[in-house]
């Protein structure tokens, strides 16, 4: 999923990349939904980017313009 979304969002905003297993809090809440990408606590994609969820996201908070 990085992979897919680093270039979608390079430049503009800054992607945090963190181990689900180094703590057992992350592990037990995302278990078997890894890899997971959250925005300001809500989660955004499981397994697959959501290219649209990402294009929605950066829509408001200003960085792309809604087609």
């Amino acid at each position: 999923m990085f992979e897919e979304l680093q270039p979608l969002v390079a430049g503009r905003v800054d992607i945090e990349v963190l181990d689900v297993e180094s703590t057992l809090e992350w592990h037990e809440k995302y278990d078997i939904r890894i890899p997971v990408l959250e925005y300001e606590g809500r989660v955004v994609s499981e397994f697959r980017l959501d290219r649209v969820a990402v294009a929605e996201i950066l829509a408001e908070i200003g960085i792309l313009r809604r087609c």
